[in-house]
């Protein structure tokens, strides 16, 4: 067994051992054990000198300095410059005078178009459901007479007995525009004239009479040819929906009274050249 100075001398070498390992760095582990070899010598000098050695050593350890506080400078606020936002307001306003009446004109158009025009759900009496719009009514007086131009003529054919029951001249309505405006703005129509519109699906169709002045007879027809509504004596100026029962690929439009005239009934059917 170990006598006591011995076992001193251990206890004191491993409790100072342990604590450099904590606190030396790494390029100073080699000092560290020429100096365990110096203890481990019986010389009890060597024990004093160590202890003052490692005094000094616990002494100069940083980590038991007594921290310094660090003062925070606040950083000054930026003085406010009053002259460069004032001129900042100054053109701002000027761009805001310059730009705000024509906007304010554009949205007086629109809203006065939104007045005088359809809706996209209405029609005209020349077309089915669009969003194309039709001319106002406050320019009727401004908007002169169409004349009617003949491009075919038309037959109405009885399905009772499979003979022509009357012929009419024909203006054709076969593009957008044309089947929008239709019988628009005319004033009068002789009976032997009328309009045929033709539409590129055969799909259910809806007219309406608006900026229309005489009355019509309005009749659906189906692409086989065959009459599946008539619309009798339609209201000039009306905004009210005239449907088709079915689908219809083709619409004629009549003088009002036309088809009681001659007979013309549902089921009957229609040809032109």
């Amino acid at each position: 067994m170990v006598n006591d100075e011995w076992s001193d001398r251990f206890f004191l070498v491993g409790k100072i051992s342990f604590f450099w390992v904590l606190t030396t760095p790494v390029h100073n582990y080699r000092l560290i054990g020429h100096i365990f070899a110096e203890i481990c010598a019986p010389d009890n000098q060597a024990i004093q000198q160590f202890q003052q050695f490692n005094n000094q050593i616990i002494m100069s350890n940083p980590s038991q300095a007594t921290p310094t506080t660090t003062v925070k400078k606040k950083k000054k606020k930026p003085a406010t410059n009053w002259k460069q936002i004032l001129i900042i307001s100054v053109m701002v306003l000027a761009a805001v005078s310059m730009v705000a009446p024509g906007i304010f004109s554009w949205i007086g158009n629109l809203a006065r178009r939104g007045d005088s025009y359809p809706s996209a759900s209405s029609n005209s009496t020349t077309g089915t459901t669009s969003t194309t719009t039709a001319p106002s009514t406050t320019n009727t007086e401004a908007m002169p007479e169409p004349k009617f131009q003949k491009e075919g003529e038309l037959y109405f054919q009885s399905v009772a007995t499979g003979k022509a029951i009357s012929k009419i001249d024909i203006e054709k309505a076969d593009t957008e525009v044309d089947r929008q405006f239709g019988l628009m703005f005319r004033k009068s129509m002789p009976e032997e004239q009328g309009m045929l519109f033709l539409f590129e699906t055969n799909e259910r169709q809806s007219f309406w009479m608006r900026n229309t002045y005489i009355p019509l007879d309005i009749i659906f027809v189906d692409e086989n040819g065959v009459i599946n509504t008539i619309h009798e004596n339609a209201k000039p100026l009306s905004d009210a929906s005239l449907a088709s029962n079915g689908n219809a690929k083709y619409v004629v439009e009549v003088i009002g009274g036309y088809t009681k005239k001659h007979g013309i009934k549902v089921g009957d059917k229609i040809s032109w050249q």
